[in-house]
């Protein structure tokens, strides 16, 4: 693509060093163009060479107050290359406090954000939001799923063989007595608790209607079944110990 030279500015109020000028740079206005470092370098040079903004702005086809931004910029602080823009611009979490964040997972996996809040703020004495926490252990590869920790010897060769031994052990019974003569038991507790749902409120009333939960003690069942049904059941108003679950066996065999 060949691309024909800017002519030369003839104005004396301008700077030669604009005549040097990026042939790349469009001519037209456009909604945004980016500034090179290289082009701010040439908009400050030139200032500073006597060229007025509106000269610097007409050459550079770019807005006054673009030029006059870069010009101030470079007055305050002497910064010439473009800044990031937005984002964050200032990081409380050091790696000082990251490797202490790190500890205290690594140490207690069950700590809540919350929890990892108050201890960083009472070893560093600074206060840290739970997003900012959550966002430091997603930087370690950490993720708030809870760990389900299996022990080894639940499923360890010894214990492999052992279940291996029961269920051989079960077939066999199988085959000894009918199947209606073999009965698994099993005890479970809940807890009942009742409150009205639903009804009608008078007139001119609020229709919330605040009560207490009927709350019953501990209800515990006892089952016994076979392959094909249930065969009995108790259900106690406590929960089942030695004695009371002896007394449902005696029940179960004299029914």
């Amino acid at each position: 693509m060949n691309t024909t030279p800017l002519p030369q500015i003839d104005n004396p109020n301008v700077d030669e060093s604009l005549n040097a000028g990026d042939p790349t740079v469009p001519r037209g206005r456009s909604s945004y163009q980016k500034k090179s470092d290289e082009r701010r370098q040439r908009i400050i040079n030139a200032h500073q060479n006597g060229s007025t903004v509106k000269n610097v702005s007409e050459y550079e086809n770019l807005p006054r107050s673009t030029i006059h931004n870069i010009v101030k910029k470079y007055s305050e602080t002497g910064r010439i290359s473009k800044e990031n823009r937005g984002g964050r611009t200032h990081f409380k979490v050091n790696e000082e406090i990251k490797t202490f964040i790190r500890e205290l997972v690594d140490e207690n996996c069950w700590l809540s954000l919350k929890q990892i809040c108050q201890n960083v703020a009472t070893r560093f004495d600074i206060t840290l939001s739970e997003t900012t926490i959550h966002n430091c252990l997603e930087q370690m590869h950490y993720s708030l799923k809870a760990i389900h920790i299996i022990p080894t010897r639940r499923n360890d060769p010894n214990t492999i063989c052992i279940r291996n031994q029961f269920a051989h052990s079960f077939l066999r019974l199988e085959e000894n007595y009918p199947d209606e003569q073999i009965y698994f038991v099993y005890e479970v507790g809940f807890n009942v608790s009742m409150r009205i749902k639903r009804g009608r409120s008078s007139i001119r009333t609020t229709p919330i209607l605040r009560v207490p939960n009927i709350r019953s003690r501990n209800v515990s069942d006892c089952f016994a079944m076979n392959r094909y049904c249930l065969v009995y059941k108790e259900i106690n108003n406590r929960p089942y110990n030695t004695e009371t679950f002896l007394g449902y066996i005696e029940n179960f065999f004299n029914m």
